[in-house]
């Protein structure tokens, strides 16, 4: 069994932490990566062998990708049609590259990664990560599903959006009952956008300054008739779980002030 904790180098000097984002596509995960690794923490892309370009736009690293769709069985799956099988793939092949990829960063007093289905093979990288902490970001599931249907119009998407949405977010309930609180924080995407109330509590967390990276909304409007929006909304669930999120996160501003 590989000993993943053995590639950090032991030196009292250095205090090390490892930041892990986690969330639904569309829904500020890249955004928060850029906030850290502008910052100082390093989250991995600059190892993308030739991907330079997509590592600094999504800034996530292509290892960490290939593992995680290794994982699912994902690789060259659109992100709404990803399955979670009974049982992980590959494992003893991704827990090797996990003790590579560990071994890489290990240079950076602090560092992170990044990747979206992340959030669903996480059970697998926990025990093989040393000592970490999670930062967990989520969005109104009506922004994420709009998104989607910019690029693909129509009711079908805007439904698969919806699901899953829900599937991620409730791994990130799941992850806030089970994790200790001084090891994660809930990070609400739309309010970072509204004002500084979740920067300056995401600096606190992560003990640094932040250099700040956001940049107005922009974005145009999805040509999509809201007819039956609400009725879709409704029937996902997806507005309930919004309401379990936003009481989480009430209860997480106040362990986690600014």
């Amino acid at each position: 069994m590989v000993n993943f904790r053995a590639f950090l180098p032991d030196s009292p000097k250095v205090s090390r932490m490892i930041y892990i984002v986690l969330g639904m596509h569309k829904s500020g995960t890249t955004l928060t990566a850029q906030l850290l690794h502008g910052s100082g923490i390093n989250m991995g892309f600059d190892l993308n062998d030739g991907e330079e370009d997509y590592g600094a736009e999504k800034c996530e690293g292509r290892l960490l990708r290939e593992i995680n769709n290794s994982l699912l069985g994902s690789k060259g799956v659109f992100s709404l049609d990803v399955d979670v099988p009974q049982h992980f793939l590959e494992q003893s092949l991704n827990a090797e590259r996990i003790g590579k990829l560990i071994e890489a960063q290990s240079s950076y007093p602090d560092w992170g990664m990044k990747n979206p289905i992340q959030t669903l093979t996480y059970s697998f990288w926990e025990s093989r990560l040393p000592e970490h902490k999670l930062i967990l970001v989520f969005r109104s599931p009506e922004s994420v599903a709009k998104h989607y249907i910019r690029s693909r119009p129509g009711y079908k998407v805007y439904w698969r959006a919806l699901a899953t949405w829900k599937q991620y977010n409730q791994q990130i309930l799941k992850l806030l009952s089970e994790v200790p609180a001084q090891e994660r924080i809930l990070i609400n995407y739309d309010q970072m956008l509204k004002d500084d109330s979740e920067f300056k509590r995401l600096e606190k967390f992560v003990g640094k300054p932040l250099v700040d990276q956001r940049r107005k909304n922009k974005s145009k409007p999805a040509k999509f008739k809201a007819r039956f929006k609400p009725l879709l909304l409704s029937l996902s669930g997806s507005q309930k779980l919004m309401r379990e999120l936003q009481d989480a996160h009430a209860k997480d501003a106040v362990i986690h002030t600014p």
